[in-house]
């Protein structure tokens, strides 16, 4: 029940995430009454997930260190949309600084790394990429120069999901007229965006990716003792995917939060996947219905949902864990919430 706890330790767990979900219940009541939880099709989805890693936490076998602090982290996000509920957009300050500092950081690093796909201060390019994709949808009026940028330390990570995503929602909101491009904005990006492509080009962070794929850094993979990598080289992630969906459990298979690397253990690069592979089919159809329902209502924040999904759907897993990306998942719902309330 408890994973490597037994006897009185998991006796004291019991009680205490039973006093915890009692207080949260609590809590909820009281939202509920005074300042209410938001719109429907958002909290009660929102709950179900927290719900299924709360009952994983339960039957699982994994560690309570992992299901435990899960559990408690999801808790602590339905806090943060709660608060963002109320607050609304007057949150989005912070975005400005967070762009302009983690863009000209990467530009920086593929100035002078030139043999390596550009990270910043992360240790993952991919990371980076997505976090500027789902906030440069946010940068309007004054702080709009701030664009050009945003988009050439995303073509310096050398992240095609980002790019394709960011192209796939620029597009469809230019065609149903929701998004006006500024001619100084499509001057300036031309122009920064073709520096960034040589850049890019002299750097080698889009081959870099590609190359992932190729029969020669399979065999690199093996000479240097890197198996399972190998293997998941060879086999793709179809066949991930795949054994996710054959092996499902309305419970999930567990929290393998600290195993990601292994891709025939979790489907890490498609999060509504990953959350059905971990904690059940049930969560994972209520995230789908958070992501379809947002998209569809909001008319300020569809675009940056859209990027997050598109993102989350094929190869960025961070928008589900509780690293930084996480947050913004639970953020947004809560500036949707606001926004059509």
């Amino acid at each position: 029940m408890w994973g490597s706890y037994s006897g009185a330790p998991a006796l004291t767990a019991g009680i205490a995430f039973g006093l915890l979900l009692a207080g949260c219940g609590y809590a909820l009541y009281y939202f509920r009454h005074r300042i209410g939880l938001g719109l429907k099709w958002l909290y009660i989805p929102l709950l179900v997930i927290i719900g299924s890693a709360a009952l994983r936490m339960i039957v699982g076998d994994e560690s309570l260190a992992i299901s435990g602090y899960y559990t408690l982290y999801l808790i602590g996000m339905f806090g943060l949309y709660l608060t963002i509920r109320i607050k609304g957009g007057s949150v989005l300050w912070v975005v400005v600084p967070m762009v302009a500092i983690y863009s000209t950081l990467m530009i920086l690093d593929a100035v002078v790394d030139l043999g390596n796909r550009a990270m910043g201060i992360s240790t993952n390019p991919n990371l980076m990429a997505a976090l500027l994709a789902f906030s440069v949808f946010f940068l309007r009026r004054r702080w709009k120069w701030l664009i050009p940028l945003a988009l050439a330390a995303i073509l310096c990570t050398g992240s095609y999901w980002a790019v394709g995503a960011l192209v796939v929602c620029t597009a469809v909101g230019i065609y149903r007229k929701e998004i006006r491009v500024d001619r100084w904005v499509a001057i300036s990006s031309s122009v920064i965006v073709i520096l960034a492509l040589l850049l890019v080009s002299l750097s080698g962070a889009f081959q870099s990716v590609w190359n992932m794929g190729k029969i020669e850094y399979m065999t690199s993979l093996i000479a240097e003792g890197k198996v399972e990598e190998a293997e998941h080289a060879a086999v793709g992630r179809l066949a991930t995917y795949k054994n996710a969906l054959r092996e499902a459990s309305i419970v999930g298979n567990g929290l393998y939060l600290t195993e990601y690397e292994i891709p025939w253990s979790e489907p890490v690069h498609n999060v509504p996947l990953m959350i059905f592979d971990e904690i059940g089919p049930i969560a994972a159809v209520a995230w789908l219905v958070t992501m379809g329902y947002t998209i569809r209502k909001s008319r300020k924040y569809r675009y940056p949902i859209l990027a997050m999904f598109l993102i989350s759907a094929t190869g960025c897993y961070w928008f589900w864990t509780w690293t930084a990306l996480g947050t913004y998942y639970w953020l947004s719902m809560g500036l949707v919430s606001n926004e059509v309330l």
